[in-house]
């Protein structure tokens, strides 16, 4: 039975479609076999790692890492891997890896920014650690060096380590405020040398000082609406020199001041904290 020119027309569709298959699958088992080689004869060697966002102090322990891929194909580098390495190194607090061929690895690590200096009792004695605004510890903090962060005492926590989070509502609750202020309120953080806490009958108290007035702050809560209260204290109350202490009651703060001889006046109503 002779062919239909519709018969012809399937055929010649059907081997075009089979021609096609035929030449995707020999593009990709090329394509696979090129990688293979590439991977197995280092073709595309890492030759250069790039990092930014680190200190050249802190590129040391990076490179302790990112180093092992050197001479090794930059199309084998495992990036989801290296960015978990990378992570568990205390004080990054997020990473990103970019190939640039021929040879380059990009790194560029986002590292966590301390916002506290917490001096707790441990079994060991008082130690002293570096705090970020998700309190999680960046690093013990060793003598010898000036703190330029308000330091948090009155505590006593066991198991404190590096990269590891401090398991304490009320001090979390306190160092996102800190985090918050050191970005949007930085002259108030400059001001605060130390918040005391203090647990008296079950209930928390914190004792602040401020340090260039040396003021002392007694309160019941610290949170965001307290701190641009006293912000606002500071900043429009004349005479700041002549300010004795300060107290938070529910949501007054109330402020003494000394007299001209240098007693205490009576305590003021001064700004609402909401």
């Amino acid at each position: 039975m002779p062919m239909t020119l519709d018969d012809k027309s399937r055929l010649r569709k059907t081997a075009v479609t089979v021609s096609v298959a035929v030449m995707t699958a020999c593009l990709a088992v090329s394509l696979a076999a090129l990688v293979i080689i590439i991977v197995r004869t280092h073709g595309f060697a890492v030759r250069i790692v790039s990092i930014e966002g680190a200190e050249r102090s802190d590129e040391a322990e990076i490179r302790l890492i990112t180093d092992t891929w050197l001479g090794r194909s930059l199309l084998s580098v495992k990036k989801p891997l290296l960015v978990y390495k990378l992570k568990e190194v205390p004080w990054i607090r997020d990473a990103k890896i970019g190939l640039v061929l021929p040879s380059t690895l990009k790194v560029r690590v986002t590292p966590r920014l301390a916002v506290a200096l917490l001096n707790s009792r441990t079994e060991y004695g008082y130690k002293m650690f570096l705090l970020d605004a998700e309190g999680v510890i960046i690093s013990q903090f060793g003598g010898g060096r000036l703190a330029d962060y308000p330091v948090i005492t009155g505590l006593e926590l066991n198991n404190l380590y590096a990269g590891e989070k401090v398991e304490l509502a009320e001090l979390n609750g306190l160092l996102k405020v800190l985090g918050w202020m050191k970005n949007d309120q930085a002259g108030l953080y400059e001001e605060i040398e130390e918040i005391n806490f203090e647990n008296a009958y079950g209930v928390i108290r914190y004792k602040m000082l401020l340090t260039r007035r040396n003021i002392p702050v007694r309160t019941l809560r610290l949170d965001r609406d307290f701190f641009i209260a006293l912000g606002t204290v500071l900043q429009h109350r004349g005479g700041l020199e002549n300010i004795r202490s300060m107290t938070c009651l529910s949501n007054m703060i109330f402020v003494e001041s000394r007299g001209s001889s240098g007693s205490a006046e009576d305590g003021q109503q001064e700004v609402r904290t909401r």
